[in-house]
């Protein structure tokens, strides 16, 4: 994968809201009903950094929390792969879903999967 790429996707990832992916999960009946306590799932908000303030944590106003999922690991090569994902947690027991955002890229018509026109160009001009 190209790096113009790498970066497109992750621009992409950087602009979803909360309100975005509340309006996803409700568009695919998605239910935010915690398996282990039926307690209400939310999505886990991003915080500012302690050092980015006055030394207080505090949400990043509707911007979801964004975690690096490692989904294969090569230690002999000290290589791995990470997917982006959101987290939904319950906010009665603290359980936790994590979640892919590609199937929210695609319905925001920014589909990691599909390559860009940029992308297009240099697949033809690589053959």
């Amino acid at each position: 994968m190209s790096e113009k790429r790498k970066e497109a996707i992750i621009s992409s990832i950087s602009e979803v809201t909360i309100d975005q992916i509340q309006d996803f999960l409700a568009s695919k009946f998605i239910p935010r009903v915690c398996q282990l306590c039926h307690g209400e799932m939310m999505v886990l908000p991003a915080y500012k950094s302690p050092e980015e303030g006055d030394g207080s944590v505090e949400a990043v106003e509707d911007k979801p929390s964004i975690a690096h999922l490692v989904m294969h690991g090569r230690p002999d090569q000290h290589s791995e792969f990470r997917m982006p994902c959101y987290t939904l947690a319950c906010i009665r027991c603290g359980a936790f879903n994590r979640l892919s955002f590609g199937p929210l890229l695609e319905q925001l018509g920014a589909d990691p999967d599909q390559p860009t026109e940029d992308a297009a160009g240099e697949q033809a001009s690589e053959q």
